[in-house]
């Protein structure tokens, strides 16, 4: 155990133990004896002596050499640490690339997610993806980095059209479809408008279907062959076009199709429509059904409950569910097409996966967009159908009565400035006014521009071709409205042209007056009639009331230009044909002048012959005797008078001819004026004169021409004027057949009586006429039988004959087609079929007889409106009496097609036949009156026609 001393000297290192301790003692020593321990010397004491000795020696050789190491170990050091540096700094910089790198990247990502998100944000919020095709094409361009995208689409190859020519006339619809390119990526602008036969390329191949592997297939020996097993490899899955090399080192070709199917079409939005009502009142009926049903099981309930049973309720009746269909469809085929010509590689596997997902992605939604816009019209339409029905049932009226007050005023106008207007000019203003208060209503009228503004938010626009009529009409051109290189009408262009401009136009058109300047032909009237034709007013009211104003305005403007084109054409030719006249009349003048002339000198001189003569014996008596008289002494010679020349004094007979025969005033040469609006040939301009002279009500230019120069039956003939059945008998059975028609007016409505001799109907032919000749044909009959059949009766006429004329059916007959009927035996070009019945007339005296009823068919819808447009015609035979094939048997009629008067004239199945009391009665009357010798009536369909118009019998 140590002692005390020992512990403290442990505590407290003694000096010698610090100085022995230094580097340059204690080490020295230690390693002396160290070595000395190792080499194991004889002599210890003087080898570690010497040892000592040399140690001051070995010593700084040691430091030289340390010196050296640490030099070296130094500079390595020194080259390691900058090494480190240097690395440690390009360790550094490498990180920084790299981090720079990954940035740059995930920036570049950012930026590609951020522009697909922004291509597809742009297709969603789009109203029509066919705007956005060159957007897929540029976007396909930078993300699969090909050279050029471009997209066409498959359409039949169009024609070159004229101006002429209607919307589907560019359509070649015999040879095969073609690709049209239409859009493009940037830089590929060369592509468009180009197109690609069925025979060019490999490009028509994505349009056909991928080929199936038949099932059950054998091999040569009639082995089954296993089917292979179908690969979900997403390329195999989508059929597209792949040609690796289109040309050796210059790259690749892909072709995807975009087939998608389009509900953007007139017949889808009608079932839409439809489809909606449909499935409204199917819902509506099937909760009827369910209520119905609740209630039963009420009731059910209530009895058992009454009697004291358990009602056991029973199983949940499923009702089934009542979807709408879905939208109609067609095929629109459009084919996108990428290449990587100049760049010497293909499409990656990714590029052609991507390139394929894309237009997948662009057709779903191209289609969801679609959908979507359908409803929306479908919605609209349904809409405007409630607008349409609230206008009618509170403004219709209204706005009919203030149209009708504005005519009335404008023309008002006319008469307190002293216009005088005959009834063709008055109508012709009164359309005129209707056209410019119509017009304005769409100037002025916020609503009525409202609701045409909803027209045009629709996608879908039926009937396009009132729209672009419209537009044609107001001189739009047809690059404006219409797609490129077509008369196909282009709703999605046109549709902005509805503007303050559009308004403006309709206002401004005057419907009167020469229309000198150039139009294309399909502005004129004869292109947009044709456009039109065949278009029914009500079904354009029915679709949309603010298009079916438009339709009737344009409709009138049209009916009103031609007809002021035609009366000014008239009266141009009128006013050649008098000036004309008067030329004649003024060289005929002329000629009677000079022929006058000579005539009152050669008169002068018969009338003067003595006196000349006299005088021309005295002149020579004169010469005889030199030219002296002698004086002769005698009484009588003194009282002997020279004579006198007598000489004509022409200038007061040409004063008295000037008198007697006044200066014929030649008119002014007449102006042509042009209507480019209306192409005519010659003939067609000289027919419709032709019929402005036969057909006008009141030209003011000539009186009514000559109707009766025909010879045969007059139903459709001068269908503007009053036509008669005519009955001539002696005056002594006159007052009894008055009586009797009298008694029956249905069959014998008496229009005029001709007292007995006379041969002019004073009331119905006030411009002249002749009884005796100014029928077709006459029927003659003696003592109650028909004996013959002629063309005038001069040679039967006897002075007590008075002639009955008894209205016609055929009067009315031009107010059915004017309300759109079809009369069947007027377009087949024949006689109205008439049939005796077994209805016996009132008599009267000897006049006994049957009804004879005249047919005309129509489909049961026009039945009412032939009752109603008939009854307002008392005079011409007013109303039916009967219709039906049942009332036929009950007229006594065996068969239709064998009329006993007329012509049988075809019956189709779904027509109703109509009768009418008939102007041929009194003929069947007269056969039964065999005492009156003689009576003449017109023959069956050959009637008298007037002077007066169908409109002034109106009720």
């Amino acid at each position: 155990m140590a002692s005390t001393y020992n512990l403290k000297f442990l505590e407290q290192e003694h000096n010698d133990v610090k100085f022995l301790k230094r580097d340059d003692i204690g080490i020295v020593i230690s390693r002396a004896l160290s070595e000395t321990y190792l080499t194991q010397p004889s002599k210890p004491i003087e080898f570690f002596a010497k040892y000592l000795l040399n140690h001051s020696k070995t010593q700084k050789k040691a430091q030289a050499v340390t010196l050296n190491q640490n030099l070296s170990i130094f500079a390595q050091e020194r080259d390691r640490q900058k090494q480190v540096k240097e690395l440690r700094q390009r360790n550094e910089y490498f990180v920084m690339a790299k981090k720079a790198e990954v940035e740059e990247k995930a920036k570049e990502q950012r930026q590609l997610e951020s522009k697909k998100g922004k291509f597809y944000d742009l297709l969603n919020k789009s109203p029509d993806l066919s705007d956005n095709l060159d957007e897929l094409a540029d976007f396909l361009h930078e993300f699969t980095g090909a050279t050029g995208v471009y997209i066409g689409k498959l359409i039949q190859p169009r024609k070159q059209i004229s101006d002429d020519d209607d919307d589907k006339a560019h359509i070649d619809s015999e040879n095969p479809k073609v690709i049209w390119y239409i859009h493009s990526s940037k830089g590929h602008d060369m592509l468009r408008g180009k197109i690609l036969k069925h025979d060019q390329g490999v490009t028509h191949a994505v349009f056909n279907p991928p080929k199936q592997e038949e099932d059950n297939q054998v091999d040569d020996e009639g082995n089954p062959i296993q089917a292979k097993p179908k690969s979900l490899d997403f390329l195999d899955l989508n059929h597209h076009v792949y040609v690796k090399e289109v040309v050796p080192r210059l790259g690749s070709y892909l072709a995807i199709p975009l087939v998608y199917n389009s509900c953007m079409f007139e017949d889808a939005l009608d079932n839409a429509v439809s489809d909606y009502f449909a499935v409204q009142k199917a819902k509506e009926e099937q909760d009827k059904a369910r209520n119905d049903y609740e209630e039963e099981q009420s009731k059910i309930r209530d009895e058992k409950e009454k009697i004291g049973e358990a009602y056991e309720p029973p199983e949940n009746r499923e009702w089934e569910q009542i979807n709408q269909r879905p939208f109609q469809t067609f095929q629109e085929s459009y084919v996108v097409c990428l290449d990587t010509l100049g760049q010497d590689r293909e499409f990656t596997r990714e590029q052609r996966e991507f390139a394929i997902q894309t237009v997948n992605n662009f057709k779903q939604i191209w289609e969801n967009t679609e959908f979507e816009n359908l409803t929306k019209d479908r919605n609209r339409k349904i809409k405007i159908m409630e607008i349409d029905k609230e206008f009618i049932d509170s403004e219709s009226q209204k706005l009919i009565e203030e149209e009708e007050k504005h005519i009335e005023e404008i023309l008002q106008s006319y008469a307190v400035e002293g216009q005088q207007l005959d009834e063709e000019l008055k109508d012709l203003y009164q359309k005129s006014t209707r056209l410019s208060f119509i017009a304005k209503l769409f100037k002025e009228r916020i609503e009525w521009q409202k609701n045409l503004k909803r027209l045009s938010k629709f996608k879908v626009l039926k009937m396009p071709r009132v729209m672009q009529s419209i537009f044609y009409f107001l001189q739009y051109q047809r690059e404006e409205i219409c797609e490129k290189g077509t008369n196909k009408f282009f709703w999605k262009k046109a549709k902005s042209l509805i503007n303050d401009q559009f308004y403006d136009r309709l206002v401004n058109y005057t419907v009167l007056g020469c229309k000198e300047d150039h139009q294309p032909r399909y502005t004129t009237l004869n292109f947009i009639e044709k456009n039109i034709e065949g278009i029914v007013p009500e079904d354009v009211d029915h679709y949309n009331m603010t298009l079916g104003k438009l339709f009737k305005w344009l409709h009138l403007a049209i009916r009103t230009r031609k007809d002021d084109i035609v009366r000014r054409k008239a009266l141009k030719k009128r006013a050649r044909e008098h000036r004309e006249a008067l030329i004649e009349q003024a060289r005929k003048r002329e000629e009677q002048h000079v022929n006058d002339l000579k005539d009152a000198r050669q008169k002068f001189l018969d009338d003067h012959r003595d006196e000349i003569e006299a005088f021309n014996r005295y002149q020579q008596e004169l010469q005889e005797k030199g030219g002296v008289e002698e004086q002769d002494e005698n009484e009588e010679a003194e009282k002997k008078q020279i004579p006198q020349l007598p000489v004509f004094n022409e200038g007061d007979w040409e004063a008295q001819w000037l008198h007697d025969n006044p200066e014929i005033n030649i008119t002014q040469q007449v102006v042509e004026e042009k209507d480019n609006d209306w192409y005519m040939t010659q003939e067609e301009e000289d027919n419709h004169i032709s019929q402005y002279f036969l057909h006008k009500e009141s030209s003011g230019i000539m009186p009514p021409p000559k109707k009766n120069e025909h010879q045969s039956q007059s139903s459709g003939y001068c269908d503007n004027y009053v036509q008669a059945n005519i009955v001539i008998l002696s005056k002594e059975y006159a007052v009894d057949f008055h009586e009797f028609c009298k008694l029956n007016p249905k069959p014998c409505p008496v229009l005029e009586v001709i007292p007995a001799g006379q041969i002019q109907a004073q009331q119905f032919c006030p411009s002249g006429m002749d009884i005796r000749f100014d029928l077709p044909k006459y029927k003659v009959f003696k003592h109650g039988k028909f004996v013959e059949e002629r063309t005038q009766i001069e040679d039967l006429w006897q002075d007590d004959f008075v002639t009955f004329l008894i209205g016609c059916s055929f009067s009315f007959e031009s107010a059915l087609q004017e309300a759109g009927l079809k009369i069947r035996h007027i377009e087949e070009g024949k006689n109205v079929p008439m049939f005796k019945t077994n209805i016996k007339c009132q008599e009267y005296g000897i006049f006994n007889g049957s009804l004879v009823v005249s047919m005309r068919p129509f489909k049961q819808n026009d039945v009412q409106k032939a009752v109603d447009i008939t009854d307002q015609y008392p005079r011409v035979h007013g109303g039916p009496i009967y219709y039906g094939l049942e009332f036929a048997e009950q007229l006594g009629i065996q068969d239709l097609n064998k009329p006993d008067y007329g012509d049988s004239i075809t019956l189709n199945e779904d027509d109703i036949p109509v009768f009418w009391a008939c102007g041929v009665t009194p003929q069947n009357v007269i056969m039964q009156c065999d005492s009156i010798p003689l009576v003449i009536t017109h023959s069956p369909g050959c009637m008298l026609i007037t002077d007066i118009l169908n409109v002034s019998l109106i009720n």
